[in-house]
């Protein structure tokens, strides 16, 4: 059939634009103009670098701000880490190798006042020392606590008919509740992990698995989610068709189901109109990211 006729196979339509390169562009423009995605692989690269650098950016602020020790500018975030909390470690060790030479010859009976004396103000060092390190390493847990509990929010659709100042104290309170919840576990490959401790018990969730704070949110909060829009068009649509076009800025009920990795869904989301970065954009990505890969 004739390509005019609009019955033609995908077979005649590849072979169109292979003989006409022109007719590629206009391809493009009647895919976009159905609200489906459509990047080069250079592009999409670019979004995922762009992505993975406010991820490490983020990781260098806090660092940063936790220590106070800068990261050199040629110096990758992981090298950065690695520097400062060796340095952490280093600091400790000629106080504590004076200190113990200190109580050998205190111990051995040659020690006299002026040496005892040494000893208790580099004991009293010892112990501001480690009360400084105790409160970094607190800080750095914190920082991972309330990022866990800022996802669970952003994953919940509250009922528009509760108040928002209602809304923000249930938020606030099930916020501290679940700070002081939260511990460190250690694994055994030296990582460390954190898990949700209730009556003694880590919180397990529906797969029996450590709960995160978004498992322990939703029970908590569950009398103000909006359950007639929770979990809807929570995915791409299997015939892949995406349904009527949002109105641009909105966030979108469906996604095409060409759209099968997370770099493709920033895309075809800044193609609706959403702003990177904004509560839109980013309640999107969370509604739709779930079991996508990063490419």
């Amino acid at each position: 059939m004739a390509i005019t006729d609009n019955t033609f196979t995908p077979e005649e339509l590849t072979a169109a634009v292979t003989a006409n390169p022109a007719l590629r562009e206009h391809l493009v423009g009647a895919v976009k103009s159905a609200s489906y995605v459509v990047r080069t692989a250079d592009e999409e690269t670019q979004f995922i670098g762009t992505k993975t650098k406010e991820i490490y950016d983020g990781l260098d602020r806090d660092i940063f701000d936790t220590t106070g020790i800068q990261r050199n500018p040629t110096e990758k975030t992981y090298e950065y880490n690695k520097r400062v909390l060796g340095s952490l470690k280093e600091a400790a060790t000629p106080l504590q190798q004076k200190i113990a030479d200190l109580e050998q010859k205190i111990a051995d009976g040659t020690g006299d006042a002026t040496l005892k004396a040494q000893l208790e103000v580099l004991q009293g060092k010892e112990a501001k020392y480690q009360e400084q390190l105790t409160e970094k390493d607190t800080a750095l847990f914190q920082k991972d606590v309330k990022l866990d509990i800022r996802d669970g929010v952003r994953g919940i659709k509250f009922d528009p008919t509760v108040k928002e100042s209602v809304v923000k104290v249930l938020v606030d309170n099930a916020t501290t509740a679940i700070i002081n919840m939260a511990k460190q576990q250690q694994n055994a490959d030296g990582t460390t992990t954190v898990v949700y401790i209730r009556d003694g018990k880590t919180v397990l969730n529906d797969k029996d698995q450590p709960a995160d704070a978004a498992y322990i949110l939703a029970d908590m909060l569950k009398d103000v989610v909006d359950t007639g829009h929770q979990g809807a068009g929570g995915g791409a649509n299997p015939n892949g068709n995406p349904g009527p076009a949002p109105r641009p800025g909105t966030i979108p009920t469906s996604i095409p189901g060409t759209v099968k990795t997370q770099s493709q869904l920033i895309v075809h989301l800044k193609e609706l109109g959403l702003k990177d970065g904004s509560k839109e954009f980013d309640d999107a990505f969370d509604k739709f990211s779930t079991g996508l890969p990063l490419r």
